[in-house]
């Protein structure tokens, strides 16, 4: 079997031979021997991009057919190839070789730009640059400025930077023109040297030519609006800066720089102080780039949100710079210290405490210490830490020593939080403390504070020898000066030294402020008054009611006051008359000026001169003094008297009986006086002729011992009148009458009990005695005697007098 199967592996490669040789015979490649065709071939495949079969065509038409008329187009074509197989060596090679050959052929220069673009592109900038040089010569314009472009690149790359500054100068000075770019690019390159020199003003002139010119090629105006926002950021021209970085993202809004042009835009409103437009293009940019992260727009979106009072907002952005060790050290703090005073503006305090404990750790010798203490004052201060609010001020007072604007700040914080403790005699100290640091500001007010927490200590004494100082010291502060003298006044007062008070108050009003005259006056008279110099009370009210700066309010004070000193001075008729004027003004805005006190004084002394209707007008406005109810009781009572006077008795019956039912129910006037009601009640109801309830009424108003002289002696009139002439019983009725003037002496019921005593005498027939009592009365009212001497029983007494007189003398 294998003799067998190794002879037919014999005969089959025999038959395998035998068949090669007539295959290979049918696909001989096909030899071209006319040139045009052969040239016509390779162009064809050129021409249809097939640079790897049409390479070996020329190269097959040059090796066939040297110094053809076609040989020069060949090697170009070639070149052609060679470029888009992207054979750079043969290229260049084969460029070489045609100038050798051709040195004049009309492809030359287009050649010779190929081989400086792919020197240039290869980092061969000398070789590139002798090539350039030659096309500087061009009679072709656009192709003699590329190559003066590109040369000056290559000087610039080679260290030639004045060479390369003149051929950019050179094509400067050319006009823009839409057809020729590399103006434009050499504009554009002139203005970046211009740049990296930091000559900023030449730079920008030249792209805002750019910027300006409509032909300017995207791509190059995309970086020259870019370029213009920077080099007018640093000029400091911000306005013109932000229009250039706006033009670029509107034109360019997915550009290279479009994430760093929008956040320059974005700094440039922040440091304009446009906050409202800062956050629009803060949400822009972080919608547009999600995953760029930037601590700086972190720091500014903070800022913004923070300035528009949206500090919760802004928290987040400060701790998240505060937290990031790759931020630097100085921001890293300044973000710290932004999130302590947002949080302290939210009112987080708790989180505040812990930023600025973390803070003073990690910064203990930081310059913002000082503030930082203050910040954590605050805090503790409004979180209820008062003790520890006070340590950190404190704290921020020693640090500050040397800062006197911060030291004082500080130090007011402290006042205000010992102030809060009520630790008046330490916060004096310091205040004091305050006021001898000489450069201080504030130094008046200081020891006047100082002076107002020892009045609050209770520490007079210390606090006159503050204010004092305030006075003898710091005269040049007119105001603390003022102030200082104010609390000497009151506490001369307190003091009850009136005279020291006067002496303060006659100060206070030397250049006195026109809306704080009628107060001191007010006080001068009171002072006056209270050392007894009525006149002078007088004549300074006088003086002031005068002044043309009064209120409304201090016009009617010092009225009222007037009128207070006139009732005790004895001016009885002027008195009436400031009393008068002050009952015109609305009831409503003078309950406060006119006192329950004054009123029933003043309706005193209007009985007493018969001054019924002012009288009357006094009850009635004191009578609606429902918030004082036993004046209310009183002056109703009054005014019921007045009715009474007036004939009109049914009203004052009315008005007593509303009272009496009244008072078992009211508390407010349980301890109202009782007799005086009741014996007044009892007098009307005589004077209606009810005569049995006058009784029942008189022997009630017996029963209290709560009423005046004038009171019991009206009950004992009433009585005596009924018991004599309306019950027949002049007995009882002559030991009512006789109390009414041996125990009373009332201008009205004491003559009115004496002459009903007279009556019950010559009714007894107890001549003498009638007689006896009728001298008392003409001794004691003679007015009163005279009205009655004309009465019918009085003149037969006194006749029959005369005659026994008569009789005694003739015997």
């Amino acid at each position: 079997m294998s003799q067998r199967f190794g002879f037919s592996l014999a005969c089959l490669a025999v038959l395998l031979g035998l068949l090669l040789v007539p295959i290979q015979a049918q696909h001989a490649v096909e030899q071209i021997n006319d040139p045009e065709i052969q040239y016509k071939h390779a162009l064809g495949l050129l021409r249809r991009q097939f640079y790897d079969l049409s390479e070996p065509q020329f190269r097959l038409f040059l090796e066939k057919f040297p110094g053809h008329a076609l040989e020069a187009n060949a090697n170009y074509h070639l070149i052609e190839c060679l470029r888009a197989q992207n054979k750079t060596a043969e290229m260049l090679t084969a460029i070489r070789r045609f100038r050798e050959q051709w040195p004049q052929h009309e492809a030359m220069p287009t050649l010779t730009l190929l081989e400086a673009d792919t020197l240039f592109g290869a980092g061969d900038y000398a070789a590139a640059a002798a090539c350039y040089q030659q096309l500087t010569q061009s009679r072709d314009q656009q192709r003699q400025e590329l190559a003066k472009y590109f040369l000056a690149q290559c000087y610039a790359q080679t260290g030639h930077a004045e060479e390369a500054m003149a051929l950019y100068r050179e094509l400067d000075a050319l006009p823009l023109q839409d057809a020729r770019p590399y103006r434009f690019y050499a504009q554009f390159e002139l203005a970046r040297v211009h740049q990296r020199q930091n000559r900023f003003e030449e730079a920008e002139a030249g792209y805002a030519r750019l910027a300006d010119h409509a032909a300017t090629p995207e791509k190059l105006l995309a970086d020259t609006l870019y370029l213009l926002g920077d080099v007018r950021l640093r000029l400091k021209q911000h306005d013109k800066a932000l229009a250039a970085f706006d033009r670029y993202v509107v034109q360019f809004p997915n550009g290279i720089y479009g994430s760093t042009a929008r956040k320059c835009r974005i700094t440039l409103h922040a440091n304009a102080g446009n906050h409202d437009r800062c956050l629009e293009l803060l949400q822009d940019w972080r919608e547009k780039y999600p995953t760029e992260s930037d601590f700086e727009m972190d720091f500014l979106h903070g800022y913004c949100l923070m300035v528009k009072e949206r500090v919760e907002e802004a928290i987040p952005f400060f701790v998240r710079v505060g937290a990031d060790p790759a931020v630097p050290t100085s921001t890293r703090r300044n973000a710290r210290l932004l999130t302590i005073r947002c949080q302290l503006l939210a009112k987080q305090h708790a989180a505040a405490l812990v930023s600025i404990e973390s803070f003073l750790a990690d910064y203990p010798k930081a310059s913002e210490k000082g503030n930082v203490l203050i910040c954590q004052g605050e805090a503790a201060d409004a979180s209820g830490k008062l003790d520890e609010a006070e340590q950190a001020f404190r704290a921020a007072m020693a640090f500050f020593n040397d800062d006197l604007e911060n030291y004082q700040r500080a130090g007011y914080h402290l006042i205000d939080v010992l102030a809060k403790r009520m630790k008046w005699a330490e916060g004096a100290a310091i205040l004091r403390q305050m006021s001898t640091r000489p450069g201080l500001p504030n130094r008046a007010k200081c020891r006047l504070r100082a002076g107002e927490f020892e009045i609050h200590a209770g520490n007079l004494a210390a606090a006159q020898t503050d204010l004092q100082q305030v006075v003898d010291e710091f005269g040049a502060d007119a105001e603390a000066v003022r102030a200082a003298r104010g609390h000497l006044l009151r506490i001369a007062v307190q003091n009850s030294n009136f005279a020291v008070a006067q002496k303060h108050a006659e100060d206070l009003m030397q250049e006195c402020p026109p809306d704080e005259y009628g107060t001191l006056a007010y006080s001068l008279a009171v002072f006056h008054y209270n050392q007894g110099n009525l006149d002078k009370a007088l004549a300074t009210l006088n003086r002031a009611m005068a002044h043309p700066s009064l209120t409304p309010v201090q016009t009617r004070n010092l009225q009222t006051f007037y009128g207070r000193v006139l009732l005790e001075s004895g001016d009885s008729e002027q008195a009436r008359k400031i009393v008068a004027q002050l009952l015109t003004y609305p009831e409503a805005e003078m309950r406060e000026v006119l006192t329950p006190a004054f009123l029933f004084k003043a309706g005193d002394l209007c009985e007493r001169e018969n001054d019924w209707s002012l009288a009357e007008a006094i009850w009635r406005r004191l009578a609606g003094y429902e918030h004082e109810p036993i004046w209310s009781y009183r002056s109703k009572i009054r005014l019921a008297q007045v009715y009474m006077l007036k004939g009109q008795l049914e009203e004052a019956e009315n008005l007593l009986a509303n009272l009496a039912e009244g008072l078992n129910d009211n508390q407010d006037q349980a301890t109202a006086p009782r007799q005086e009601l009741f014996s007044l009640l009892a007098e009307i109801q005589l004077l209606r002729k009810r005569t049995g309830q006058a009784l029942v009424t008189a022997n009630k108003a017996l029963t209290f011992t709560d009423g005046d002289e004038r009171s019991l002696a009206r009950t004992r009139w009433v009585l005596a009148k009924i018991l004599f002439e309306d019950e027949n019983n002049p007995s009882e009725a002559l030991s009512y009458a006789t109390k009414c003037y041996v125990l009373a002496n009332d201008p009205v019921y004491t003559p009115r009990g004496i002459l009903l005593t007279v009556r019950i005498f010559l009714a007894q027939n107890r001549q003498r005695d009638a007689l006896t009592a009728w001298r008392e009365l003409e001794a004691l009212y003679p007015a009163w005697a005279g009205q009655e001497r004309g009465s019918d029983d009085i003149k037969a007494m006194l006749e029959a007098a005369n005659k026994e007189n008569e009789a005694a003398a003739q015997h």
